[in-house]
């Protein structure tokens, strides 16, 4: 009886080994296998504008898409891809953000991505407030000199300058922040040290608890 109950003991004992042993190999294969972009608040700006909540981020590979997020409230974003489905240097992963697809052009995939992005459509408002800005400066100049020359104004023609060729998107690393930006509110997916801990915990108390049940069971024998 003495015997029986041993080996009981020790199956116990393994069977609790062997699953936490599982969960920790599989923890570990999980993670190696994923690689994750984030961005805080603020890291990604679109013709200034920093990502509103709830824009849409894919990343993509020849367009094909690997995997899609969104900003949360805080204007951080978190996205996980498995790495089996890019190459990582030299990286091929672009990205759409809130429509607007772009390749960062990096040598080796970054974790953190920091863009600020301006659009054609940016760039030709951002002209036109500068020509506008122009035109008054030179709308006083001329006033200033007829007034100076008794209301006879003498100016020179000036060659109309060509109309600016639309521009493609520009792609430049923004300055780098500090804090966490709101990221941590966007974490979605396991924290696996802690769950290696919490699984330690659980092995322990399963052993202690296979132990008591079995000095119980050879007391009352």
């Amino acid at each position: 009886m003495q015997i029986a109950l041993g080996w009981r003991r020790v199956a116990v004992v393994l069977a609790t080994l062997a699953v936490a042993l599982f969960g920790l190999s599989t923890v570990s294969a999980q993670d190696s296998d994923t690689h994750r972009f984030f961005g805080f608040a603020g890291d990604v700006t679109i013709d200034d504008q920093p990502l509103a909540q709830g824009a849409a981020i894919v990343a993509m590979v020849d367009d094909i898409e690997i995997g899609q997020t969104k900003v949360n409230q805080a204007g951080a974003w978190i996205l996980d891809v498995s790495s089996k489905d890019f190459t990582n240097e030299p990286c091929n992963v672009t990205f759409v953000f809130d429509g607007h697809h772009i390749d960062p052009g990096w040598k080796t995939c970054e974790l953190r991505v920091r863009l600020a992005v301006t659009t054609p459509g940016g760039a030709q408002a951002e002209q036109s407030e500068d020509s506008m800005a122009e035109d008054a400066g030179a709308d006083e100049e001329e006033a200033a000199a007829e007034a100076s020359n008794g209301g006879e104004l003498t100016t020179e023609d000036n060659d109309e300058e060509p109309a600016a060729s639309e521009q493609t998107q520009i792609v430049r690393p923004a300055p780098p922040r500090t804090g966490t930006g709101g990221v941590l509110a966007s974490e979605q997916s396991t924290n696996w040290p802690q769950a290696a801990a919490i699984t330690a915990l659980l092995m322990f108390g399963l052993t202690t608890a296979a132990l008591i049940i079995s000095r119980r069971t050879d007391s009352t024998s």
